[in-house]
């Protein structure tokens, strides 16, 4: 991309946050300013009376990287007032970074002169290289200068953080940034995953626990052994009561609820409640076996589910932990809408 097509690209990014103005939003991916209104105040040296004003508005996006260890941070400013001995205004600004955390570009666009109604677009880039196995918290760090050129400066520098931090890991393969202060959502819509999430949906909305939902997250349990041993003690031999297959139900296959790779899960199958979920005549229906209706308050479900539905469901659990970076020990939430 050349450099008018690089700034245009910049400047979108920017005024792409639908935060409100003046503050930062963020989601697991990405985080922005949204016209945050920056001041300049001009002094008469002898009297310090003010003797002009000017103003800019600086927004910012960025979106680390879960699947390596740099990002690219945009600025787009503008200057939105010029009053009195102010007539232009001189524009800098420069990024740094806290812990495991480097900065290949920290300049934007290094100090530009701008009139009223007059933008500058550039960006900064940030690498983070914890050591194998390890989390680090990188804080970005800012500092704008802000005044007219030829003239004594006022208030002219402009220092602040990100006040939020972004999470890069050695924990999953390679390097990976997220925004972990915001929980992951793993999101398996009914539409798409049918008799596998409407085992888990029956957890959310009849079970006491109601777990993955946003008041009862589950926990990852990165441990495969433990994971395996969860599974055997819900939906094989570890089981009180044995898991059997339905003839009416093709490639009957248990599926648990909480996941077997979670904190949560591990239940003793015969503890938890089984259901047969079906979709007739466009309505999802759930099916009990006689004599083991379910009461609300069993610790988990497991639902005889078709394989290939099964394992799609648990394919989309593994993809979700290693894009969303979900670590060890964190929480996360359940989606089934859809």
């Amino acid at each position: 991309m050349d450099a008018d097509g690089r700034a245009v690209a910049e400047r979108a990014a920017a005024g792409a946050c639908s935060a409100q103005p003046g503050y930062y939003r963020a989601d697991r991916h990405s985080y922005c300013l949204s016209d945050a209104r920056i001041t300049y105040t001009l002094y008469d040296p002898g009297s310090g009376a003010v003797t002009g004003v000017g103003e800019i508005s600086l927004s910012s996006y960025a979106e680390p990287d879960a699947g390596s260890g740099w990002w690219n941070e945009s600025f787009t400013a503008t200057v939105t007032k010029t009053e009195g001995h102010v007539s232009s205004l001189a524009v800098n600004l420069a990024a740094s970074c806290t812990n495991a955390c480097a900065m290949i570009n920290p300049d934007a666009w290094g100090t530009k002169v701008l009139v009223l109604g007059q933008s500058i677009s550039g960006h900064v880039t940030y690498s983070s290289s914890p050591a194998g196995g390890t989390v680090t918290m990188v804080t970005p760090q800012y500092s704008l200068k802000l005044y007219q050129p030829g003239d004594t400066p006022g208030d002219w520098d402009h220092n602040w953080s990100l006040p939020l931090k972004v999470r890069c890991d050695a924990e999953l393969s390679g390097y990976g940034c997220v925004i972990s202060q915001v929980r992951a959502l793993l999101d398996l819509p009914l539409s798409q995953y049918g008799t596998a999430a409407a085992t888990y949906w029956y957890a959310q909305a009849a079970l006491a626990d109601r777990w993955g939902a946003p008041d009862s997250p589950l926990t990852r349990n990165k441990d495969e052994a433990a994971a395996d041993r969860n599974r055997n003690r819900t939906c094989e031999g570890g089981s009180s009561i044995p898991f059997y297959p339905q003839d009416d139900i093709k490639d009957d296959s248990c599926d648990e609820y909480p996941f077997a790779g979670t904190f949560e899960g591990g239940t003793d199958g015969g503890l938890c409640a089984e259901i047969l979920p079906k979709f007739e005549l466009g309505v999802w229906k759930i099916y009990y076996f006689a004599g083991r209706q379910p009461t609300g308050n069993e610790p988990c479900v497991r639902g005889h589910v078709p394989l290939a539905e099964n394992e799609s469901a648990g394919g989309k659990y593994g993809n979700f932990v290693r894009a969303e970076r979900v670590l060890d020990t964190e929480k996360f939430t359940v989606s089934l809408e859809g």
